[in-house]
């Protein structure tokens, strides 16, 4: 939202996912814009045209959890890409 604002639009929400599948989707169909991360690029299959917005000043922050019991061995190689 804060892209929006600093930008001087303000939009009509009238659905909220964060299902890229579902954004897509909705986008293909005219129902709106969305603001999604430029690695959801990779998994776009649909008519849709996306377009990065690297002029603008607004950054975010992504986060990955995960329960510490789970024993897959991949957390392993995540974890220590994440902490070092």
């Amino acid at each position: 939202m804060q892209i929006f604002k600093h930008s001087g639009f303000h939009p009509r929400i009238s659905s909220n996912t964060v299902h890229a599948i579902t954004i897509f989707g909705l986008v293909e169909n005219k129902r709106g814009i969305y603001v999604v991360s430029s690695s959801l690029q990779l998994g776009n299959q649909k008519n849709i045209k996306l377009i990065e917005l690297d002029q603008i000043p607004h950054r975010t922050v992504l986060s990955v959890t995960w329960n510490s019991v789970n024993e897959n061995p991949i957390l392993n190689k995540i974890s220590s890409k994440i902490i070092n």
